[in-house]
């Protein structure tokens, strides 16, 4: 069973704008860049850079947590979507609680997953918040009377969102695919460029890819879509190689 048109502009226009180069983190590894939006990129980065793992869970609870601290702005308005107070170079104070510990405006996306991440790991607040993300655990399992409820009122969001519902947070891909095919997909790509973010965006590529065929074809993967997918995955990896010795 060969692929449509129709499973490639899905695809297309679902995943990736192929014809565009960006740099991964800031190892200045080419990656072909997935259709994700300024949230996407922050939340995937702060996810790495806390050690969480790559799933839904961790979306949403990040989402959730954005949405508690910036809506009903655009979350990206200060590449700050959980408004941390971290200074960090090029940053500035944005007025929103005037003061030496005000919330930052930082000058990009990168800038903001950087200062998260540190305040997460360096500021001797929020163990608990950081074992619990580590963890995997859900937010609806944090409990609002818990060590890491009180490191949420310390951080000034308060514990109140752990149990809201601020709609479906977005997905990373591999929601509509068995976690068989996702276990195989993070398996391949697991070192593969010696970069973590560009292994992350390599393994979300692809598990959008099995996704969007598997909207398109009302069902599971076929062995022989499956065949045909992992001939198309292969001839992409020859290409992403041949950029990389350019």
């Amino acid at each position: 069973m060969n692929f449509t048109a129709a499973h490639w502009q899905l695809a297309s226009l679902t995943l990736c704008r192929s014809c565009r180069t960006r740099l991964s983190h800031r190892t200045g590894t080419p990656w072909r860049a997935l259709d994700v939006t300024p949230w996407d990129q922050w939340c995937i980065g702060v996810i790495l850079g806390v050690g969480e793992p790559l799933e839904q869970v961790s979306v949403d609870t990040h989402f959730a947590w954005s949405c508690a601290e910036t809506l009903p702005y655009d979350l990206m308005r200060w590449n700050n979507p959980q408004n941390t107070t971290e200074k960090w170079p090029g940053s500035h104070d944005s007025g929103a609680q005037p003061g030496t510990r005000d919330v930052q405006i930082y000058a990009s996306v990168q800038d903001g997953i950087d200062a998260t991440c540190f305040t997460l790991l360096n500021e001797p607040y929020y163990s608990a918040i950081v074992a619990n993300l580590r963890a995997g655990l859900p937010r609806q399992q944090w409990g609002l009377y818990s060590t890491a409820a009180t490191e949420l009122h310390a951080w000034g969001t308060g514990s109140a969102w752990l149990l809201h519902d601020f709609g479906p947070a977005p997905a990373i891909g591999g929601d509509m695919i068995s976690q068989d095919t996702i276990n195989r997909i993070n398996a391949q790509y697991d070192g593969m460029f010696g970069d973590p973010a560009t292994n992350a965006y390599a393994k979300l590529y692809w598990q959008r890819v099995a996704a969007a065929v598997v909207q398109v074809s009302g069902g599971a993967l076929t062995p022989a879509q499956a065949q045909e997918l992992q001939e198309a995955h292969d001839a992409v990896l020859k290409i992403e190689a041949a950029l990389k010795g350019a």
